[in-house]
């Protein structure tokens, strides 16, 4: 199949999350990405560019879903300062303790 460019793909994939569908981010990311790696870098990146559009409830999702070992330290840093700032947010304790359970 015909391979997107990596803005396209980020892009495609935040689009996905911004409306929920999250195991459709996951496809295509996953098509595009056969190492685990650059797999992990391209959903940071997803969860990077949800933040940067201040979509907060979508990064925690997606975060949720795929924070593992080896997903980008900073962007989870960034993503815990942000939840941080939103005294709404009850899921910044289960988020820390998923993401450090299973790093």
């Amino acid at each position: 199949g015909a391979v997107l460019p990596v803005p396209l793909q980020r892009e495609l994939a935040v689009k996905f999350c911004r409306a929920g569908w999250f195991p459709e981010a996951e496809i295509v990311l996953a098509y595009h990405h056969r190492h685990l790696a650059s797999l992990r870098e391209a959903q940071a990146d997803v969860v990077d560019a949800l933040l940067d559009e201040d979509l907060l409830p979508a990064a925690v999702q997606a975060c949720m879903r795929w924070a593992r070992p080896g997903f980008c330290l900073e962007v989870l840093r960034r993503l815990v300062d942000a939840v941080g700032s939103h005294t709404d947010f009850g899921s910044l304790s289960e988020l820390v303790y998923v993401v450090h359970e299973r790093g």
